[in-house]
């Protein structure tokens, strides 16, 4: 259906429309209707249906309704009631004489109505959630407001909330780079704490509230990659100095960590801890690829949109 043919169905209902999203009242009970383009629109009514024994006879009639043809799909969550309503195709049905019959079989059940998401017999306007009209409660409206404020906040690319990520990531990295280091000192293969890193640097950055914007994938992934390298590179250290000290010398944090860039100039050392790295990468990104690729979804996701119209 398109966007002319849906609002002129809806003025004829009496509804008031806001692009895809329709509403009205018909005997106190708030009714809405969603067009998303297609010849089935989508009806939403919420009452409170939390007694059980009602609610199946408010089913049954939804079932009846659904093998006559009268709508194509329905659900019903403790009173949140959802139908699918053909508007086009070769088989449209009376809209309008549906909803008035809803109407009428929720008064016969003295089911009142109440809040879409909560489902308490209270006073429950329209509220517009990502382009659909539901009836919310000032309760429920308010909590779905304020997570679409703070989603908002999390967004913005403010040196804030990418300096809050960094180090809170870089925090948790450094925290999983000890198990490496650990393992590497005791002879185990240190890669396998590649996995701890990535989780580390993801959990860190979430405690700390790093902004579930654009940058985070790209700041958890460079603190992993630093991390991982930097433990390795500590792991070096610490046998620069059981090596000195098992021949005598009394080699200081400092001189070996000054002999570092020297260690990590012959080949034969690289050579030597490139399938540690390679590995601890490997790991790394294997602990970390799914978690990144969620963040980059969810910041290129659209904003939740709550509003009162």
């Amino acid at each position: 259906m398109d966007q002319q043919r849906f609002e002129d169905l809806a003025r004829g209902l009496g509804f008031r429309t806001d692009g895809s999203a329709a509403w009205g009242e018909r005997e106190g009970y708030l009714l809405s209707l969603q067009g998303d383009g297609s010849d089935v629109l989508k009806g939403r009514a919420a009452v409170d249906g939390r007694y059980e024994p009602t609610r199946l006879q408010l089913d049954s009639w939804l079932a009846t309704a659904k093998a006559e043809g009268r709508i194509s799909e329905y659900a019903d969550a403790n009173g949140s009631i959802s139908v699918g309503l053909p508007a086009g195709g070769v088989a449209p049905v009376d809209i309008g004489g549906f909803l008035d019959a809803l109407v009428t079989k929720l008064k016969e059940l003295g089911l009142r109505p109440g809040c879409f998401n909560c489902n308490t017999a209270v006073g429950a306007p329209a509220a517009l959630v990502n382009g659909a009209a539901y009836p919310l409660c000032g309760s429920c409206y308010d909590k779905l407001k304020t997570a679409s404020v703070a989603a908002e906040e999390q967004r913005k690319l403010g040196p804030s909330a990418i300096l809050r990520g960094l180090v809170g990531a870089l925090a948790g990295g450094l925290l999983g780079s000890v198990l490496w280091i650990l393992l590497g000192t005791i002879g185990f293969y240190a890669s396998i704490a590649g996995l701890a890193i990535a989780w580390a640097a993801s959990r860190g950055y979430t405690l700390l509230k790093g902004g579930l914007n654009r940058a985070a994938p790209f700041v958890i992934g460079a603190v992993i990659l630093f991390s991982v390298l930097f433990a390795e590179a500590a792991g070096i250290v610490i046998q620069l100095l059981k090596a000195g000290r098992s021949q005598g010398y009394d080699v200081g944090i400092r001189a070996a960590i000054l002999a570092l860039p020297a260690v990590l100039s012959d080949g034969d050392v690289l050579v030597g801890m490139l399938p540690n790295l390679g590995l601890g990468l490997l790991f790394a990104g294997l602990g970390s690829w799914r978690l990144l690729r969620n963040l980059h979804r969810q910041a290129a996701a659209p904003l939740p949109d709550v509003r009162r119209p």
